[in-house]
């Protein structure tokens, strides 16, 4: 396997990989905002300590934690992704190695014959 094929594979791998963390991202759900009480709900608060307002607080500081990490989760998967894609990418379009190129153009510049242009004190202004 040539440089160009492993190139290609590794690039299609992290365009893969930057996909999924992608839709990781969109599909990762956040915890609802809304905080239930026990009579209006099911899924009501948890009794952390004897009193209701007390709990109340507890749940919010809680829930308040899990956006945060929610919405945190989210944010970090899709700039990855964005990240690995645009490394991907870059590796697609990369030539060969670059010194290689510079050497060419070198070579041919030496091979052209071009004289080298003096400066005389007649050439100043």
């Amino acid at each position: 396997m040539n440089t160009q094929t492993g190139r290609k594979v590794v690039s299609g791998i992290g365009i893969l990989i930057a996909i999924v963390l992608f839709c990781l991202g969109i599909f990762t759900t956040v915890p609802n905002k809304k905080i239930g009480l026990s009579s209006l709900s099911d899924d009501g608060y948890e009794a952390y300590v004897g009193g209701d307002a007390y709990n109340i607080q507890i749940e919010a500081a809680l829930r308040g934690g899990q956006i945060a990490g929610g919405m945190s989760q989210r944010a970090i998967y899709i700039s990855a992704s964005g990240l690995i894609l645009v490394i991907s990418l870059f590796g697609l379009v990369k030539k060969d190695h670059p010194s290689a190129v510079l050497l060419e153009q070198e070579h041919t510049i030496e091979e052209a014959h071009i004289p080298a242009i003096e400066n005389t004190p007649d050439d100043t202004f």
